[in-house]
């Protein structure tokens, strides 16, 4: 029952050849590149190329108009929900008038005052008060010109010596009392007039304008306690607001105390989106506003939208007082204006994740080798096997490398024009292989 035993050894030794010589293998590949009989020599040349750039980010609505409190007051009902899609006039909250009708009833009186103040000083000469002023005016008048006849009569009896000289006096000061009435009459119509006077008139003027505009604003707030959509879109959260502003942060229900500093909800304009998305400076360099992008749903990338860069910020955001973003180098803000088919705006939800790709002019003539072509030496440095004709062997030379693409890298250094490097075609395992290589490439291994 032992004899299975030798059998069972060499066929473990035979498993372990195989994996030793598959390691070998996979050793042999990625420390060299493949010697060539695998394979295929291609000219190298300059030539310019571009690479879409791929950009991700989330859909936003062209226009947000935030839903807010005319007055303090408090909120009645909301008759809509958090991402129900609402039309132009729609009702989204009700909040009490009760405050706004008592500044009504205040202002309404303040500005039928104003308006009599108006009247009464337009016809002047026929009111009360002034009649009642002209009427003394004349009454003084009167009693002085009496006063004056009876003071010229005792002044012709004292020159006859028939009245005694207090006699005289007495009517003297009749006529000066008499006088004084009239001046003081004269001062108190004089003064009634001045409330007819061109600047009288338009202080009062301007006063009932006052008035009249104070009670059209509380008349629009009182209207606006029945709040409306003002556009057709979706009702949304309010957004944050500044830091410590906790008004612009809660979330506001029926029966809660509101101000006007309180954003009860945001409606967003669904008829174009706005995708926001940060880039490096080497990227933001070849975006400019105008140019086309294509835009995917994350979750749908079968269906594409034309959309055009709208905005590239001229200022980086500072996330660590440097004007560094979080992979610690600059970032620009771009914004990429989407308008879709009238079909499908129903399919496009906001806050929904999307790809955008943005064609980019192609940048200055460089040398580039194909991918498969690059293998990395035991100091972790990028070699190519490389001849300079047909004729040649070839040799490995290292290389110093540029910007990667999906299926090429930029030779700064180690291969001239019209040279040819080898491309291994076939090779087990290349997919694996090709992948790692293309994560170092891009991770900027064996770059200075």
């Amino acid at each position: 029952m032992r004899t299975p035993a030798p059998r069972k050894w060499m066929s473990g030794r035979v498993v372990a050849a195989a994996l030793l010589g598959l390691a070998a293998c996979g050793l042999v590949l990625v420390a060299r590149p493949a010697a060539p009989d695998n394979g295929r020599w291609l000219k190298v040349l300059s030539a310019r190329t571009a690479q879409p750039l791929l950009l991700q980010g989330a859909l936003s609505p062209v226009n947000t108009v935030n839903i807010s409190a005319p007055v303090d007051s408090v909120l009645l009902a909301r008759y809509v929900q958090f991402g129900d899609m609402v039309a132009v006039g729609q009702r989204l909250a009700q909040v009490s008038d009760s405050e706004l009708k008592r500044q009504w009833r205040e202002a309404e009186m303040a500005a039928i005052q104003a308006r009599q103040a108006l009247t009464a000083a337009q016809r002047l000469e026929s009111g009360t008060e002034y009649q009642g002023a002209a009427r003394r005016l004349l009454a003084a008048q009167n009693t002085l010109t009496a006063a004056q006849g009876r003071g010229a009569e005792a002044q012709r009896l004292y020159d006859k010596g028939i009245i005694a000289r207090t006699e005289l006096d007495a009517a003297k000061q009749e006529i000066d009392a008499g006088q004084s009435q009239v001046d003081g009459a004269h001062d108190e119509l004089s003064t009634l007039k001045l409330r007819r006077s061109g600047t009288a008139l338009r202080v009062l003027e301007l006063d009932l304008e006052n008035r009249r505009l104070h009670l059209d604003d509380i008349r629009a707030k009182l209207k606006a306690t029945t709040m409306l959509s003002p556009l057709a879109g979706v009702v949304l959260y309010p957004a944050a607001g500044d830091a410590g502003d906790v008004a612009t942060q809660k979330e506001l229900n029926p029966g809660a105390a509101v101000t006007p500093k309180d954003v009860i909800l945001a409606v967003g304009d669904t008829s174009a989106f706005l995708i926001k998305t940060w880039v490096d400076e080497d990227d933001a360099r070849q975006i400019a506003p105008g140019q086309a992008a294509r835009v995917a749903l994350v979750a749908d990338g079968a269906r594409e939208f034309a959309g055009v860069v709208r905005r590239v910020s001229s200022q980086a955001r500072a996330t660590d007082g440097r004007g560094q973003g979080s992979r610690g180098s600059a970032e620009f803000e771009v914004q990429i204006l989407l308008k879709p088919p009238t079909d499908a705006r129903r399919a496009l939800r906001v806050g929904s994740s999307v790809t955008i790709g943005v064609t980019v002019e192609p940048g200055p003539a460089t040398l580039r080798v194909p991918l498969g072509a690059v293998a990395w030496n035991a100091a972790g440095r990028p070699v190519v096997r490389v001849r300079r004709s047909a004729a040649d062997h070839g040799r490995v030379q290292e290389i110093d490398a540029g910007k990667s693409l999906v299926d090429s890298v930029e030779v700064k250094s180690g291969v001239a024009a019209g040279e040819e490097v080898w491309v291994p075609v076939a090779v087990p395992a290349s997919a694996a292989a090709g992948a790692g290589m293309l994560d170092k490439l891009l991770s900027g291994a064996g770059n200075d």
